[in-house]
């Protein structure tokens, strides 16, 4: 479903940093798809946010947003990374198919 702002008229602005430059090691093996080692993508986030609070950022959840595009470095982050593989199919959670990863 599309999104839509929750005020049409608001102003803010939506800044994009990637790490497609980096030249260490990916990760491999199933979901990653190439994704920065976990300490790796930590360290850039930190590093993001820093810049941003020099800027005049305020992070609190009223003023600031992070978009974190990938289950796997959302759940590096929030300490549940490991959770997958409890499941048979790693895509079940995801998926919500079994009834306690909903509430996840």
């Amino acid at each position: 479903m599309p999104q839509q702002p929750k005020d049409p008229d608001s102003e803010g602005q939506i800044n994009i940093y990637h790490t497609n430059n980096w030249k260490g090691e990916r990760r491999t093996g199933s979901h990653w798809l190439g994704d920065l080692p976990a300490e790796i993508a930590h360290i850039y986030l930190e590093q993001i946010i820093d810049l941003l609070k020099n800027k005049g950022w305020e992070f609190t959840p009223s003023q600031t947003k992070i978009l974190m595009l990938t289950n796997n470095i959302l759940a590096e982050e929030q300490y549940y990374s490991s959770i997958a593989s409890i499941f048979q199919d790693s895509d079940d959670y995801l998926k919500k198919i079994i009834l306690i990863s909903s509430f996840l």
